[in-house]
């Protein structure tokens, strides 16, 4: 083949390219660039490609806003699923809560070894009986595994005689609501006589909640907290008594 450049022809068939001179090749390149057919091709090929890269773009901008669609979807159903088991856990609480409506936790009374299963019923009635109260109990144990080689006295009256070991605690429910505040409202005196505690009987998840607000008040953080048939209050620096239900009602303080 003979390419005619304006320095002569170029016979690229008879002639090797490693042969041809470098200026010839330049030549050569500069006139099919000048040629207006060889433009024309590289303008709709430069267009075609633009419209390709266009289309493309196009596609993947459709598809990245479907996956995020998707994803908003999929993170408003987490959502909505995080907030029904939240529902669900605060109602198998206030569930279990409630069947402990009228039974109280008293810790400090001394454990003898091998005492009977009315020892603390009948430690429990002496004490109420000894503030001035009256309340009729339902049952009344011990929970917790025994402690071992406990050598407390089975008096209530010994406590400060009390071993090492820590006397397990003892749940104590009333006939009904009215007997179990009568003693929520004795526990002070009983305390200050008998040197024991009485809380109300909370779930673990709220006795969590309240473990955290007693330690907020320690900190200084708020002014006071207690708990009032089962549920958490907390009276803050200003004074306003907020219901906590849940960790991040805490949050705050």
């Amino acid at each position: 083949m003979v390419v005619q450049t304006r320095s002569g022809s170029m016979d690229k068939d008879k002639q090797p390219l490693s042969e041809i001179p470098l200026d010839h090749i330049k030549l050569y390149f500069i006139d099919i660039m000048n040629d207006p057919a060889v433009i024309s091709k590289l303008k709709t090929a430069l267009s075609n490609t633009d419209e390709m890269a266009d289309r493309v773009a196009a596609r993947l901008d459709v598809r990245f806003k479907s996956l995020q669609a998707d994803l908003k979807r999929k993170d408003d159903e987490i959502q909505q699923l995080r907030e029904e088991i939240e529902s669900l856990k605060n109602k198998a609480d206030d569930n279990e809560q409630y069947s402990r409506r009228t039974t109280v936790r008293i810790t400090g009374i001394p454990e003898a070894p091998g005492e009977s299963a009315e020892f603390p019923e009948r430690e429990v009635q002496k004490m109420i009986t000894a503030v001035g109260g009256n309340a009729v109990i339902q049952r009344c144990h011990r929970v917790g595994p025994k402690n071992k080689g406990s050598t407390a006295s089975a008096s209530a009256s010994s406590a400060a005689n009390a071993p090492a070991a820590t006397p397990r605690a003892v749940i104590c429910q009333f006939t009904g609501q009215r007997d179990k505040r009568h003693v929520m409202d004795l526990k002070k005196s009983i305390h200050e006589k008998f040197h024991v505690r009485i809380n109300e009987d909370l779930t673990r998840y709220r006795a969590t909640l309240a473990f955290h607000a007693r330690k907020l008040k320690r900190e200084g953080k708020i002014k006071n907290t207690w708990t009032s048939d089962g549920k958490i209050l907390v009276q803050d620096l200003s004074m306003k008594i907020h219901l906590v239900r849940k960790t991040n009602d805490l949050v705050q303080w």
